[in-house]
């Protein structure tokens, strides 16, 4: 499946060379004296691109062919410059599953290579590939919220724990967080810009801090048009007013108040843009046969 490539550094870069670092570097027991590394550097090998299979992990969910395009045409001139990261398969021994590197994967497909230089690891896959995208700058707002719930999910952290993990404070965790509850519309409506037309993750927190579905959508029409964040945030504001002086009118009586509240539940389903799975139908079937025996009164 795969070959080490362990060339001994003199038969590299000559013997001559060695011995005269050899005199010169004094380095510390444990590391490589001729190259000053740690006895422990992962090794580099040369897999069969057959042999590895997709990261169920992987975070970065949309990539855009362009992308790959632009990579494989670098690959192509410069040669691969990272090497991938794949880790054992768990019940297949000649298979190897991605971590990280999947648009290099791709590049290297589009140009018909059947090997690829990778780097072997026994860490936790999901992390290792949250942690790479993250400091390659690959994921998207949404894309990074989604992977910290699902850490979060996997591993039972707290905030606190994934601060620690990504490198970031728990206050910018938190807002990411919010970024993850944004409504389908949103979601679905940001994947289909294109990657200089996405409003920022500033504005999507934004957004989320709406507590209406109906100024959300209000807030992402604004911010699809390039409005800045303080404008989104001016809007925020006066809408939350707005809401705020018509709570002043809203019926005392509890029935009324518990109407008006299904009124805007349903009101922002029928906006949402999806088809409804079997056990939606369910549970709306369900509301309908409570409404018909409440009009029955």
């Amino acid at each position: 499946m795969a070959r080490k490539h362990n060339r001994a550094a003199a038969d590299m870069i000559g013997a001559e060379v060695v011995d005269g670092i050899n005199e010169r570097l004094p380095l510390s027991t444990g590391r490589n004296r001729v190259l000053g590394i740690s006895d422990d550097l992962p090794e580099i090998i040369e897999i069969d691109i057959a042999h590895v299979q997709p990261n169920p992990d992987q975070p970065r969910k949309h990539f855009d062919d362009p992308e790959i395009e632009t990579l494989a045409k670098s690959i192509e001139e410069h040669g691969l410059l990272h090497p991938i990261t794949v880790t054992a398969h768990p019940e297949e021994p000649d298979l190897a599953v991605l971590v990280s590197g999947e648009r290099r994967l791709r590049a290297c497909q589009k140009l018909g290579r059947t090997t690829i230089w990778a780097i072997f690891t026994t860490g936790r896959t999901d992390e290792i590939a949250l942690i790479e995208n993250l400091q390659r700058v690959d994921l998207d707002p949404l894309e990074l919220a989604d992977a910290l719930v699902a850490l979060q999910g996997q591993r039972n952290y707290s905030q606190d724990d994934i601060a620690r993990i990504i490198g970031k404070s728990k206050a910018t965790v938190s807002r990411i967080f919010k970024v993850a509850s944004l409504p389908a519309l949103v979601r679905s409506e940001y994947v289909t810009l294109g990657t200089d037309q996405r409003p920022s993750l500033s504005i999507l927190e934004e957004i989320a801090y709406a507590t209406q579905a109906d100024h959300q959508e209000a807030l992402w029409t604004r911010a699809k048009s390039g409005a800045s964040r303080a404008a989104i945030r001016l809007l925020r504001e006066k809408l939350e007013a707005a809401q705020g002086a018509d709570s002043s009118r809203t019926p005392s009586r509890p029935v009324a108040k518990a109407l008006l509240g299904l009124q805007r539940h349903v009101s922002s389903l029928a906006k949402v843009n999806a088809p409804l799975e079997h056990d939606d139908r369910q549970r709306l079937e369900a509301i309908r046969a409570d409404i018909d025996r409440l009009l029955t009164r």
